[in-house]
């Protein structure tokens, strides 16, 4: 053999890929991308009801840095949630970390100087593309997030941002995500909930009249009510721990013209729009070595 492993033992054996690397798994384990069957379209939806979402981030990759693009809304959350994020991860003392549906890697970034090993999956190839170019030593994987190439018990936490509303199927990927983390593990996320709030602002204003965000980013069917995802995670055995809201520093209108700077901020009662928690996956005892309350 030459000094590469093969494709197939490192997608087992993530401890033996490199840093900047984009590890993918077989077509036949990640099936076709939904993205690989959309055509562009100028409405939300084409005339069979298919989402956009995934073909928006592909062809958005090229931009996905910059601060001033479509996903700049990313750059704006990105200092409140990685802080979020940070902070459960390094009081948990965990030591191996996997982000789902790390898109072009502005989380990735501000999270992969930790002491931990980060890997970052995605699904897209334009995404992670993008990211690469960004990170130094977080490792990245395409693959679905409802079927993980790594081991069961393989993470200390799994988080994910702006994804699980954006998942394939919402259950599979939690499924997945408690299969690959060992017991005590975390599960971290940020998603949006679904009120007639967030229909106004996340779809009315945001993409259909102030065009911020691009049409048909999102579908308000997929945004979810807290309580859905706590129960959900529940049947696999994660209880949530907290759960916070994120709204903006100084008013909606004010914090979406001030793209330069930091307008978000946690909120307990507030959870009318987009929202953080934490989740533990339930350990049957408290074995040694367990990550710490």
């Amino acid at each position: 053999m030459s000094g590469e492993w093969p494709s197939w033992w490192v997608s087992f054996r993530p401890e033996l890929s490199q840093p900047g690397r984009i590890l993918f798994r077989p077509d036949k384990a990640t099936g076709v991308s939904r993205s690989d069957s959309m055509r562009g379209t100028g409405s939300s939806m084409d005339q069979s009801g298919r989402r956009r979402d995934l073909e928006i981030f592909e062809t958005g990759a090229p931009d996905w840095w910059d601060p001033a693009g479509p996903m700049a809304g990313l750059h704006l959350l990105n200092p409140v949630r990685s802080k979020y994020f940070r902070e459960r991860l390094e009081h948990a003392g965990a030591r191996s970390v996997l982000e789902l549906g790390c898109g072009g890697g502005i989380l990735t970034s501000s999270l992969e100087d930790g002491p931990w090993t980060l890997f970052a999956q995605d699904l897209l190839p334009g995404p992670l593309v993008a990211a690469k170019s960004h990170l130094r030593r977080a490792r990245l994987v395409r693959s679905t997030a409802e079927r993980l190439p790594f081991r069961a018990q393989s993470f200390d936490a799994v988080l994910s941002s702006d994804f699980l509303e954006h998942a394939a199927d919402l259950r599979a990927a939690v499924a997945e995500s408690a299969r690959v983390l060992r017991p005590g593990g975390l599960f971290l996320y940020e998603t949006v909930n679904r009120t007639l709030l967030s229909l106004m602002v996340g779809k009315v204003l945001l993409e259909w009249i102030l065009r911020y965000v691009p049409v048909g980013t999102h579908r308000f069917r997929d945004f979810i009510r807290p309580d859905e995802l706590h129960a959900l995670m529940k049947e696999y055995g994660i209880v949530n721990l907290e759960i916070l809201g994120i709204i903006p520093e100084r008013g909606l209108l004010r914090s979406l013209m001030a793209r330069s700077a930091h307008p978000f901020r946690l909120d307990p009662r507030r959870l009318y729009g987009m929202y953080l928690g934490c989740g533990r996956l339930e350990a049957p005892d408290s074995s040694p070595g367990r990550l710490r309350s």
